[in-house]
């Protein structure tokens, strides 16, 4: 099914991924945010062909930001709970994946979880299983690393989250013809 919102067209690749493309501007790198949550970028295109390919299950809004390559975007998506979302890309070499997050300016990484590598997935999504300190806004550093069964690891870097919180999750999500046009309800 493809639906076009202006100058987006979202084509679902199956009930839980959509392909979200556009025409960019030239030299401009992408940044995508998942819920006020970044995802993906910078990313960077050869032309003005655009295109990302975003989960959907559990989402309430995507953001796309086209930005000068030194900029570094934040989400326009205020956030409301303590628990946000992670979502990554499957490594295909990896057993399984570990999370790890500490509060800005600390030292010690606390884990998580442990989340096994499964072949058929295209991405991954965890909820942070605890409450996270927000009061006055902070940074928290999340590490996901990608490990083999010998325990080799992918990675050791991190990535900032500045938390706020997430919307709540949606009661119901669909999608409704009106002639030659799609129209998208979310129910929260």
């Amino acid at each position: 099914m493809r639906i076009d919102v202006g100058d987006l067209q979202f084509d679902f690749i199956s009930s839980t991924l959509v392909k979200v493309s556009w025409t960019g501007t030239l030299a401009k790198v992408v940044w995508v945010f998942i819920n006020g949550i970044f995802y993906q970028g910078p990313v960077t295109f050869s032309g003005t062909s655009r295109y990302v390919d975003v989960p959907f299950e559990g989402v309430t809004n995507i953001e796309i930001h086209e930005v000068d390559g030194t900029e570094t975007p934040t989400s326009i998506e205020e956030l409301n709970e303590d628990k946000p979302w992670l979502y990554w890309g499957p490594v295909s070499t990896a057993d399984k994946y570990r999370i790890y997050y500490r509060l800005a300016g600390e030292t010690v990484d606390e884990r998580l979880a442990n989340i096994k590598h499964e072949t058929s997935k295209t991405y991954y999504n965890k909820q942070v299983g605890r409450n996270l300190d927000r009061e006055s806004g902070v940074f928290y550093w999340f590490r996901i690393e990608a490990v083999k069964s010998n325990q080799k690891k992918s990675t050791t870097e991190r990535f900032p989250q500045f938390l706020r919180g997430l919307p709540t999750k949606p009661e119901s999500i669909a999608f409704t013809q009106v002639g030659n046009k799609f129209v998208l309800t979310i129910e929260t």
